[in-house]
C-alpha cells in the first residue's frame, strides 16, 4: 500500500522492512533526504546533539537553525548525502556523510547516525548505514570512517556489527 507523499518524502530508492515487534507489524521506509525535509531532520539532529551531550558535556550543542543552515549548504554539493528512515509519516532516523580528501587520502566520512530510541534495535540503523555505504562506494575513496564517543558502548557494538574496526583513539583537551 502506498502512502500519499509528504513534502519531505522522496520515492527514489524506496526500501521497506517488515519485522515482528511484539505482536504487531513494524514498518519503515528509507530514502534519500531532500531539502523539503531539512526542518524535520534538523530537529532529529538536535536531539542527537542532546544525546551526545549526555555522554560528553564538553561538546557543543548546535541549534536547530545551525543544523538547517548547514544541511541546506551541504545538500547542494555532490560530495554529501543524507538518508532518512520514516515510520508513520515521521522521520525516525538519519544518517549523513560526505567524501573528503585529507592528507592525500580520499575518505568517506559518516558524520551522524541516529535513530530515535523507541525505534532502535529493529534494523533501522543498519538499513540507513547500508544506504550511505552504497552511496559512498560509488565514489573513488580509500576508506570509510566514522567517529564514536568512547562512552557510547552501544554505538561501538553497532559499528562492529557493520564490519568496522577500531583504528585508533582520539584524545582531546577541552579549552574553556
Amino acid at each position: 500500500m502506498r502512502h500519499p507523499p509528504l513534502p519531505w518524502r522522496h520515492e527514489q530508492r524506496r526500501h521497506s522492512r517488515l519485522a515482528g515487534v511484539s505482536t504487531k507489524l513494524y514498518r519503515y521506509d528509507v530514502r534519500k533526504a531532500v531539502p523539503h525535509g531539512i526542518p524535520n531532520i534538523a530537529t532529529l539532529l538536535h536531539e542527537y546533539d542532546l544525546f551526545e551531550y549526555s555522554l560528553d558535556s564538553t561538546i557543543h550543542i548546535a541549534s536547530r537553525r545551525t543544523h538547517i543552515t548547514s544541511l541546506h549548504k551541504k545538500m547542494r554539493t555532490k560530495s554529501f548525502a543524507a538518508f532518512v528512515a520514516v515510520a508513520d509519516n515521521q522521520i525516525i532516523g538519519i544518517v549523513h556523510g560526505e567524501v573528503i580528501t585529507s592528507e592525500g587520502t580520499r575518505l568517506g566520512i559518516i558524520q551522524n547516525t541516529y535513530v530515535l530510541p523507541e525505534h532502535q534495535s529493529h534494523g533501522v540503523g543498519k538499513l540507513l548505514v547500508n544506504q550511505l555505504l552504497t552511496w559512498l562506494r560509488k565514489h573513488p575513496i580509500d576508506r570509510i570512517q566514522s567517529f564514536v564517543y568512547a562512552a557510547n558502548r552501544d554505538a561501538f557494538e553497532f559499528w562492529k556489527k557493520q564490519g568496522f574496526t577500531v583504528r585508533g583513539h582520539q584524545i582531546s583537551l577541552p579549552i574553556k
